[in-house]
């Protein structure tokens, strides 16, 4: 007796919701156990029918052969244990268009009971088929929102976006597009670009908006960016990039052998050689040349007009002097900035039209993208919905790669850092949490050198903002907690978090375990895009590596330089196909447009998509 059934996914998908344990009674019945390792029990539930009638001649069947692949998958099993009884055999194989076919073969089956086995196999793949139904249908209606944080400069509303989106779906050229009104965002006149899905390249259809922030820093003035200029100039060199010190300590020397050659010149017009001027008066008069160098550049630059100053203070260095520098009198500038972004990551998760969002952005762009991410994780990280399940092996296999078993531990591969992230947002989203950003890409971030821009005073190192999770890292800060072996401690970012769902009893509170307010990227994958930087500007001295400061599972990526090894200054050229589309290519790889997702994400998908409360926040 054979049974198949053709599905729209792929092996790996349908073999998932096979397997998971939450899901085999959903297709073989109450109490059915499907436990695949050899040796592994089967067990049809007898409501089907007496052993010796329906499951001839036993009712629990014992795996004898297992294989798994990308492409197939097959489990043999014998009922009663041995060989030469009758045998179960599951074959779930690779069909074209990224298709599969799930077959079930049963043999030795008593005269008399073909019809009964026939017929129970024929509900069970009713109900299966059901199921993945339901999960398809909900893949076709599933959209994605890709957000793009633009950089420093005279930015201009939908410039950037339609250049990321030019660069980024090449695919779509002769496809029409939909520019439509940007409902989400606070700017009036905004607008997004609809790129239709494509789910033979698994791609949902992608709404594509713009986090436009420009026009809220202006009005820069040549004394704050000096102030800030000064400030880093004169940081501790400990805290300056390695590639960045020599330059820094050249301008330092300029600066103070300037000053005293100046100051040595005033003494010998003004004063003579025939009074003394002292070490006092050598130290006030270099002091206060110091002070004086970068306005003298600065009238240098007035030379070539207005214009230059413009260029290089209020349109360029000035965006990243005050958001970067955390001073009063900047502080309500990045409070809007990140309050917009805020707004938009609201309205998105809250719409009920998305499924997942991903994060983009470039230079002082990707700094703001991190900032708003942080914020909006510990405003939403705890909000949820009714849920069909709260269970966590998804999240539980993510720390475990903070706890390894042999010592010394190798560090994971970023690529099974990556798979188990994705897993553990997919089973977060799926029990009810609201928090739908799976993916942060930066490119060309000043991250980079977070070490020199970031650290708010001397006295405050950014070590200590990582330790106190005020800046998240990836892998999260962990803290030592007791293990269940005894004498042992494990290294934790969760917490069981206690909960009421409206219309329960408040006196019977549900837990989960949830990440902590500093574990945004147990569950958000980060990708981080970068010219290699050689010399004083040939590559992309702004970006850079980020795992040395941000944690070894941050995916950095080093592009080719888009126009060979002699392009030269490349920090604007990440979405620039005029000369290269290698390092774009990268790119569209590091955005995971494609969703990585089985039958069971679709399944709960839908599933908190008609039993959403808006109301069901934490109490």
């Amino acid at each position: 007796m054979t049974a198949g059934l053709n599905t729209e996914f792929p092996v790996p998908s349908v073999v998932g919701f096979l397997l998971d344990p939450e899901f085999i009674e959903t297709w073989l019945g109450e109490g059915a156990v499907l436990d695949w390792s050899v040796g592994g029990r089967i067990v049809i539930p007898p409501t089907v029918g007496e052993p010796g009638d329906s499951v001839a001649p036993a009712s629990t069947a014992v795996v004898q052969h297992v294989r798994r692949t990308q492409s197939s998958f097959a489990l043999r099993a014998v009922w009663g244990g041995r060989a030469g009884n009758s045998e179960l055999i599951l074959r779930v194989s690779t069909r074209p268009q990224g298709r599969s076919r799930l077959r079930i073969t049963e043999t030795g089956i008593p005269a008399g009971n073909e019809a009964k086995r026939a017929q129970f196999w024929s509900e069970v793949l009713g109900e299966l088929d059901w199921q993945i139904t339901a999960a398809s249908d909900e893949r076709r209606r599933f959209r994605q929102a890709l957000v793009v944080v633009h950089g420093i400069g005279q930015q201009r509303p939908t410039t950037t976006l339609r250049n990321f989106v030019e660069a980024v779906f090449p695919d779509m050229k002769g496809t029409r597009r939909f520019v439509k009104p940007d409902y989400a965002s606070p700017l009036v006149g905004a607008t997004s670009v609809t790129v239709p899905g494509r789910w033979a390249m698994n791609r949902p259809t992608t709404d594509v908006y713009e986090l436009y922030w420009a026009h809220l820093i202006r009005d820069t003035t040549t004394s704050e960016v000096y102030a800030w200029a000064f400030r880093l100039v004169w940081a501790p060199l400990g805290n300056i990039p390695r590639k960045l010190q020599p330059h820094i300590v050249i301008v330092r020397m300029l600066m103070v052998t300037v000053s005293v050659a100046l100051l040595a010149a005033v003494t010998f017009l003004f004063v003579g050689n025939s009074r003394g001027t002292g070490v006092p008066a050598i130290l006030a008069g270099s002091a206060a040349f110091l002070a004086l160098v970068p306005g003298l550049v600065w009238k240098v630059a007035g030379l070539f007009g207005s214009s230059a100053q413009n260029l290089l203070i209020a349109n360029i260095l000035g965006d990243a002097s005050r958001y970067l520098d955390s001073q009063p009198a900047n502080v309500q500038a990045r409070q809007s900035v990140r309050e917009t972004g805020l707004r938009l990551l609201d309205e998105l998760h809250d719409s009920g039209r998305y499924g997942r969002i991903i994060m983009y952005g470039h230079s002082l762009g990707s700094v703001i993208a991190y900032d708003i991410l942080a914020h909006s994780w510990t405003r939403r990280n705890r909000s949820h919905a009714a849920a069909q399940s709260m269970k966590t092996p998804a999240l539980r296999a993510v720390e475990d790669l903070m706890n390894p078993r042999s010592s010394p531990a190798e560090p994971p591969p970023i690529s099974t850092v990556r798979e188990r992230q994705n897993a553990a947002w997919n089973e977060f989203t799926g029990n009810g949490f609201r928090w739908l950003v799976s993916d942060l890409v930066t490119a060309g971030s000043p991250l980079a050198h977070a070490r020199w821009l970031l650290s708010p005073d001397k006295h405050t190192p950014f070590k200590q903002l990582v330790a106190d999770r005020s800046m998240p890292t990836c892998p999260p800060q962990t803290t030592p907690v007791r293990s269940p072996k005894p004498g042992r401690m494990r290294a934790a970012f969760t917490y069981t978090h206690r909960y009421c769902i409206p219309g329960e009893p408040r006196l019977r509170p549900r837990s989960v375990l949830v990440p902590d307010h500093g574990a945004l990227f147990a569950l958000v994958r980060w990708s981080n895009l970068y010219f290699p930087h050689t010399g004083f500007l040939h590559g992309d001295p702004v970006g850079g590596p980020l795992q040395p400061t941000f944690g070894r599972w941050v995916d950095d990526i080093k592009l080719p330089q888009p126009g060979g090894g002699a392009f030269g200054f490349a920090h604007t050229k990440y979405v620039d196909t005029s000369r290269s589309r290698a390092h774009v290519a990268l790119l569209r790889g590091a955005l995971e447009l494609p969703v990585t997702a089985d039958i069971v994400f679709w399944l709960n998908a839908s599933s908190s998509r008609t039993t959403r409360n808006p109301d069901g926040e934490d109490s």
